[in-house]
């Protein structure tokens, strides 16, 4: 009975580890909020492509996000969010981000970032992999992801 008792707990701490990663802003300030207040955190927001009924934006989102659970999954000190690009509620932060384009993922570090869009699915999680050591490492270390010229 202990041992159920026990295996439940765990579960829970996991579950309820996994949910903390999950960020759910209703507009701009919610989301930015985040960014400008706890800025050595690792940010991932997915900004999802503005077309739900076309097959292709539809597809794409899809891939994207099933390949970025996987990367939230393995990396737990990731907070995420999923942003409607064509939501009017997020009009700021896209102005803020300068990701102008969807499907597009932006990752951020201490006040820096990058944003990924263009190719296929496969190419844009690619490059997320490619840019992750460099800012989990930034975090760290409380150092820019990158260096600016």
């Amino acid at each position: 009975m202990k041992l159920v008792f026990l295996v439940l707990l765990v579960s829970a701490s996991i579950v309820a580890a996994a949910s903390d990663q999950i960020l759910t802003p209703r507009n701009s300030d919610d989301i930015l909020d985040h960014l400008e207040g706890n800025n050595q955190n690792i940010y991932l927001l997915f900004f999802a492509a503005s077309s739900p009924y076309e097959e292709v934006a539809h597809r794409n989102n899809k891939e994207i996000e099933e390949g970025l659970k996987s990367i939230i999954t393995d990396n737990p000190e990731i907070y995420y969010a999923r942003i409607d690009h064509s939501n009017p509620n997020f009009q700021k932060l896209i102005q803020v981000t300068e990701v102008h384009h969807a499907p597009s993922v932006f990752l951020m570090v201490h006040g820096q970032g990058v944003w990924i869009y263009e190719g296929t699915s496969e190419l844009i999680l690619e490059r997320l992999r490619e840019f992750l050591p460099q800012f989990k490492e930034a975090a760290s270390h409380k150092t820019a992801p990158y260096q600016l010229e």
